[in-house]
Parts: C-alpha cells; structure tokens; sequence
C-alpha cells in the first residue's frame, strides 16, 4: 500500500481541517485506517444507491489509502468489481483490504449492521438525503442525483468526524439527519422534490470547472430532462494535485481541458441539453458572445475577483457556491433588489497585498525595502521559467530537500507558487498562514451538487416560497437545523458602495433587462 501521487493535497486538506494538527501526524493515521463502504442487494439494485455508490468511492479513494468496498455476492458482485476499477483508477496504489476489521463502515441499504465497528448509515429518496448513525436510510428509486450524491458527501463527511474525532472541535456523527436538496429544508420538514424533472435551463454558461464545478458536472450528467444549452467556461488543464477533490478526473486526465473532461463526463452520463465548451477566461467567452444579454449565469469560482467580474456582466440571475475554511454553500442573487446582489459578499473592506508581496512571504523572501521585490515583479510580468537556482535558493531558505520543488524550475513564477505552495509541497507548519483553501474532496463536491440542484430548482420554478440569499453548512459539525439566511444589499452609507448601489450599473441593468427580452447567447 502506499499514499497517492497527489497525497501532499490531500494531507494539505486535512491539516486545514484539522487546525494544529501536525501533518507527519495525520498522515500516520491515515496510512493505519481502514474505511470500509458496504451495500446490500437493495442498494445494489435502486438507480440511487448505484449513484450514491459511485459518488461514494470518487471521494473515499481520494484520502484513505485503503479502502474495502463490501457488496453482497448475488447481484452486486460485478458493481463491487466496478467500483474497486474506480478507485483505482483514481490512486494506482490504493491497497482494496479483503479481510480483518474495518475502522469505521460506511453502508448504503436496508440492511442492519452486526455490532462493533463504527456503523455510518446513508441513503436518500429523490431529492432527500439522509444519514444516521443508528440504522439504515434505505435508497430511492428514482434516478435523480441530487439527494444520493449528498448523501454519499454527508456520509463521507461523517467518515472523517469519526476517524478524526479526537481532532475535532465539535465530532459529533449526525443522529437522523434529512437534507433537502430542493429548498435545504432539515429533519422532518425536508421538502421533497420532484420524481421526475423537465427543465428548459435556456442558454446558461457555467462559468468555473475547478472542485466545485466537477459536483456541479458530476450532478448534471446523471439528471434526466434537461433542455436548452449548458455552456462550459473555464480556459485551464486539470493538473495531477487537482485529482485530490476533482471528483470527475482519474490519473488519464492529468493535463486534459477541464472543459474537455466536463464535456466528456455529460456526455458519457447521457445529459440531453446542448454541450457547448469554451475554454478561455470569462471576459474571453463574453467578448466571443458579443456580450450578451445573460438571462442566468451559474458561478464555481475560487476568488472573489473573479465572482465580481461574473457580477460585473449584469445576469439578470446569479447562482453561486463557495468552499472555505468554516463552510460551504450556494447563494442565488438578482441585482436590482433588496437582497445583496454577488458583488456584495465579496467586495473587499480594506488594503490586500500585492500579488509580489504574498509570494514573497510564502518563500520567506524580504519585502522591504520595495526594491527588493523587483525580481520578483519582472518575473510575474515576463512569464519566464524560474529556473533551478531560484528553485534552490528557495528549498534552502524553507528548509526543503531541492528535489521536492526542482520539478517546478520549468514553470513561470505564478504556477511555481500555485502548485509548490499552493499545490501542498510547503507543509509542517513552515507557513504562518495557508496560501490557499483546500477543502476536502467532499465539501468541495456538496457544495457542487447543491450549485447543480439549485440551478434546476431556479430554472424550473419549483419551490413555492422564494429562497433565502444564503445557504450554509458546516461539514465537520453534525447538520444543524436551520441553513438558510437572508444577506441584504451593503449599508452604503457605512461601507463601501457596491455595484449594485451605482447608478451607471443599475441604468444599464435596467437598459439589459427590464427594457428588452434577454438576448440568449449564441449556441456556435
């Protein structure tokens, strides 16, 4: 057995999560764990259980070296086989353990467990996902991926509270807890969706297919349904430390098109609406469109720049998902009302250091007086190779042997300190503050699965009330009651005035929108 070839992610996710924790620590109890995932022939035969059980594994496969997938003999045998492929095709080297005891089971079914182990059950009906720690949740039969794929985050997220519980805050596992993927209704009052859907999503781009964007792909390709065109945004390559909570990509996707692989993966799922990839940054694909007229836009970005920009287009409807430290969730916004438009939640109050002066202080470089920065500056400018002396100068000053960050000489200063820093080979504490949120595999694919959930929810008009600004959970905690909050628009006469409060912006959303039918953008 041995760790995967994007491991160092993977640890960096769980030291964040596990605040004070020393990696080498981590790692120790991870490569000492065995997670079994179990199904019964009920799981093994309702569409959502196969679902959830897929979903199950792309997670599992990501963090725990080894891994038992249990499944009965008869007719589920060729599903485990299936499976245990899937795994593997994720981490090569991950160790498929056939006897001894399991640290902690994961089941999906009806099946009751024998006493000993620590017992996960999940399940799910339609758009309802369920987890307890006391009995079986059972699996609907509907083929809808919104309930079964939270289920499988729900229970991964439980897997990690019990295997981490003495490093956790608040550990408790989830009692009885049933989420709505419809309205994110809890408990007994969690609204049921649907059974089958039929959705006219117009032309709608999705603009990022980074961690969140593959749970939003992931849902999409198994929901039945579905009309009008999803165009794909996003201008980058999956790289190998994305495989850590790209819950799509296996190691055949290494330097592949995110778009090309979201394209794939829709297709290979049968999703019916039209497919059109456009691999360039935002401002590209609006230009290419002819700025058009957006009637929805659905966001799964990583940076608040970058949701402004989705903002600064002026959709008449904005869906958005986040990961961070504390949370995740999705947040739905208009523009010209009382509610807080995309702007609002990231607008930054205060000073932000140059983009030389925070990779600076990763590599321990001095940043004062200015003129030291200078070299750095050139390099993000030029786009040049930092070369291996640089690589060097900067193992010694961070007291990392040259070999883990020369194979980073070849690339330009920015995707030096992407996939150095930020990609996970600077661990140990060696920095004060972490460069980069790297939440787990599954907070990354539930707040994608809610994106997916919430945009048929928002395009079919399905919920009688209308939704809250926010919805928020917290993944290392057991599900709360309430998850749903209203943000209204910045007080501008305290902060700093939005967008939303400008009248040049607001005249032209007026101009977009309410003085003219949208303009869909063009198919070609």
């Amino acid at each position: 057995m041995a760790v995967a070839n994007f491991f160092d992610r993977s640890l960096l996710s769980a030291s964040q999560a596990l605040r004070g924790i020393a990696p080498a620590a981590i790692q120790q109890r991870l490569e000492t764990i065995v997670v079994e995932l179990a199904f019964d022939d009920h799981a093994a035969v309702a569409a959502e259980g196969r679902i959830a059980l897929d979903l199950a594994v792309r997670l599992l496969a990501r963090l725990y070296p080894t891994l038992r997938i249990i499944g009965p003999s008869n007719p589920a045998l060729p599903l485990t086989a299936e499976l245990e492929e899937l795994a593997k095709a994720i981490n090569p080297e991950i160790e498929i353990s056939l006897t001894g005891e399991a640290d902690v089971r994961l089941i999906f079914g009806a099946t009751t467990a024998e006493a000993g182990t620590q017992v996960i059950y999940a399940g799910s009906d339609g758009w309802l996902a369920k987890v307890s720690k006391v009995g079986p949740q059972g699996c609907g039969t509907t083929d809808l991926p919104f309930g079964a794929g939270a289920a499988a985050c729900l229970g991964a997220a439980n897997v990690f509270r019990a295997i981490f519980s003495d490093w956790l805050e608040a550990p408790q596992l989830d009692e009885a807890a049933v989420l709505s993927l419809l309205d994110f209704s809890t408990g007994a009052s969690a609204a049921q969706g649907p059974g089958a859907i039929e959705v006219d999503i117009g032309a709608t781009p999705l603009v990022g297919l980074g961690a969140i964007g593959n749970g939003v792909i992931w849902a999409l390709s198994r929901t039945r349904g579905v009309s009008g065109a999803l165009h794909l945004v996003d201008h980058e390559t999956v790289e190998l430390s994305n495989l850590q909570r790209y819950v799509l990509a296996t190691q055949e996707d290494d330097q592949q098109l995110k778009v090309a692989v979201a394209q794939q993966a829709l297709a290979a799922g049968g999703f019916e609406a039209e497919v059109l990839p456009f691999a360039c940054r935002w401002d590209e694909y609006l230009q290419g469109q002819g700025h058009p007229v957006l009637g929805r836009v659905v966001a799964a970005l990583d940076s608040a720049e970058d949701r402004i920009a989705v903002q600064a287009s002026l959709p008449r409807r904005t869906l958005n998902a986040w990961t961070q430290a504390g949370d995740l969730g999705v947040s739905r916004h208009g523009f010209n009302d009382s509610d807080a438009c995309l702007t609002c939640l990231y607008l930054p109050t205060g000073t932000k250091p140059n983009q030389d002066v925070i990779i600076a202080e990763a590599l321990k470089l001095p940043t004062e007086p200015q003129n030291l920065l200078h070299p750095l500056r050139e390099l993000l400018v030029n786009g040049q190779p930092v070369g291996d002396q640089f690589v060097r100068d900067a193992a010694h000053r961070l007291g990392l042997p040259e070999e883990a960050l020369l194979p980073f000489a070849g690339e330009p200063l920015m995707q030096f300190y992407v996939k150095a820093v930020c990609g996970g080979v600077i661990l140990d504490g060696r920095l004060d503050k972490p460069p980069l949120e790297a939440p787990l595999a599954f907070q990354s694919a539930l707040a994608g699965i809610m994106l997916a959930a919430e945009l048929i929810a928002d395009a079919g008009g399905m919920r009688r009330d209308a939704m809250k600004t926010k919805t928020i959970l917290d993944l290392k905690r057991a599900l709360p009651k309430r998850l749903n909050f209203r943000i209204a628009k910045r007080d501008a006469t305290t902060q700093s005035k939005c967008i939303c409060q400008d009248p040049d912006f607001v005249s032209a959303y007026v101009a977009k929108h309410l003085t003219a039918e949208p303009r869909p953008a063009d198919h070609s």
